[in-house]
């Protein structure tokens, strides 16, 4: 039996343009069932995609993430693996700007979420308490350190007047909601037209000074760029840079987090595409390593599918 955490896993694989490990084949031709802004899912798992433009889907990487930009799963469609097929793979959902703080299990350090994927670090408990009360510990979500490296690092959080880019703030003592927006805020007219982009009022953090940003547009209705969950296009996988001009990134469509049933065999966990850069690559060697809860002899073999 091999062992997960210590196995090598030696292949020889020549890289012209792009290579997926996994497990896939091709599918005839189908229409698009599904517009831009729809939520879809296939038969085959739990996982959800948001339909950006160009065709493209994306993956929230789990239902946390899913949660900060819905607050049910009533608007998703099911989709066949063949309509599936038919949208590109656009890269994987990040937290909305202005509802929850991030981390991982390997930190102490707390996060904030601005747009597009921006994180901050919050460099102490006082800041953390000053923009987001008392109970801002009950704002962290954890996520996982395979997802991490998807964020961006911004500049760190160091005062608790720096108001991060993209929250929900209201004045003390005043009722006006407003989104903070590079260096403007802009004020919603109401509290019906807040909730028609999506936005939760328990994200709504009191401030005392507003008076380092200018007066912007009000929000009026319903606006399509504020609802849309991948950014611009934005959002994705950045991959990570190897010599040799190859690129290796987690698949958009990589199987989501789910608990497996002991003693099964064939259970997909993830899938990556390894694109060359630079000319032709090969790839002679992957190691694999385990981490987090249970034990090594969870696993008794873990195949590599080309």
């Amino acid at each position: 039996m091999a062992n997960f955490a210590k196995n090598m896993f030696v292949i020889a694989i020549t890289v012209a343009t792009v290579a997926t490990f996994g497990l896939g084949f091709v599918a005839p031709q189908v229409a698009q069932a599904a517009g831009v802004g729809s939520l879809v899912k296939g038969p085959n798992s739990d996982a959800v995609y948001y339909i950006g433009d160009n065709s493209t889907k994306y993956i929230f990487p789990d239902a946390k993430t899913y949660f900060s930009w819905y607050s049910d799963f009533s608007g998703v469609e099911l989709l066949t693996v063949a309509e599936l097929d038919t949208y590109a793979d656009g890269g994987s959902v990040l937290y909305r700007a202005g509802t929850k703080l991030i981390t991982h299990p390997n930190t102490n350090k707390v996060y904030v979420v601005e747009p597009s994927g921006a994180i901050r670090w919050i460099t102490s408990e006082e800041v953390a308490a000053g923009l987001y009360g008392a109970s801002w510990a009950s704002r962290v979500n954890d996520i996982s350190e395979v997802f991490f490296p998807f964020y961006t690092a911004g500049a760190d959080l160091t005062s608790a007047t720096d108001v991060p880019n993209g929250s929900l703030v209201m004045l003390d003592g005043e009722n006006t909601i407003y989104l903070i927006d590079g260096s403007t805020k802009r004020p919603f007219a109401s509290m019906d037209v807040l909730i028609a982009n999506g936005y939760d009022a328990d994200y709504v953090l009191t401030v005392s000074d507003l008076s380092a940003f200018s007066d912007g547009t009000s929000i009026g209705a319903a606006e399509s760029s504020l609802m849309d969950v991948s950014q611009g296009g934005s959002v994705g996988v950045p991959p990570s840079q190897l010599a040799g001009g190859l690129t290796v990134a987690l698949a958009s469509d990589t199987p989501a987090s789910a608990t497996t049933v002991a003693n099964t065999d064939g259970v997909m966990f993830s899938k990556f595409n390894f694109t060359a850069t630079d000319g032709t690559v090969t790839v002679t060697g992957m190691k694999i390593k385990r981490s987090g809860l249970g034990v090594y002899s969870d696993f008794n073999n873990v195949w590599l599918v080309v």
